[in-house]
């Protein structure tokens, strides 16, 4: 048993796990964003995306990637600051004080935490300043067989378009009735 823990954690520094949780880690952050971006608009993102819709979001975003990455640099230097702060108190752990495991585990679940407080907090100001600038942003005509509409491009999943009109969002299903539609 105690193998296999030292087994998980040594594959923890190889590259590609490194790059599998990172890119888990910038999935996640584009659904909160998401998540964020639509809710102001009183709409559950989830009930309209599929996964695949969430996977391509952080390559869509700019933002969401330079944020990926600034919470991957924060997340190394925290680590790099938790195990110098070990070697300068070395002692902490031959007082019983607190155990390695209990350090682990308590810096695991703190980590995790002030991560998500952070994207959360970091994403509620980006859907409010995503808001109050809606008329700034494209104007997207969408083209059916019978009319043709246009507003303020918000966004889309593989099966819908967002468009702000009128002072609400309305979603349009892309099937065969739409016949094309331009981001201008």
């Amino acid at each position: 048993m105690q193998e296999n823990k030292k087994i998980i954690f040594d594959r923890l520094n190889e590259p590609q796990v490194l790059l599998s949780l990172l890119y888990i880690t910038a999935i996640s952050i584009g659904m909160i964003f998401n998540y964020a971006k639509f809710k102001v608009f009183g709409i559950n993102i989830f009930d309209y995306a599929d996964l695949t819709d969430f996977i391509l979001f952080p390559f869509s975003d700019l933002k969401v990637l330079v944020l990926t990455l600034v919470v991957a640099i924060i997340c190394l230097l925290l680590f790099y600051l938790d195990l110098k702060l070990r070697d300068i108190f070395p002692n902490i752990f031959n007082q019983k004080i607190i155990s390695k495991k209990q350090h682990k585990i308590g810096s695991i679940l703190l980590s995790i935490v002030l991560f998500i407080a952070f994207i959360f907090i970091i994403s509620e100001k980006y859907s409010k300043n995503f808001y109050a600038n809606i008329l700034l942003s494209d104007n997207i005509t969408i083209y059916t067989k019978t009319q043709e509409f246009t507003g303020k491009y918000v966004g889309k999943t593989n099966d819908v378009i967002f468009i702000y009109q009128d002072k609400k969002l309305k979603i349009f299903p892309i099937t065969s009735n739409i016949i094309y539609y331009k981001i201008n």
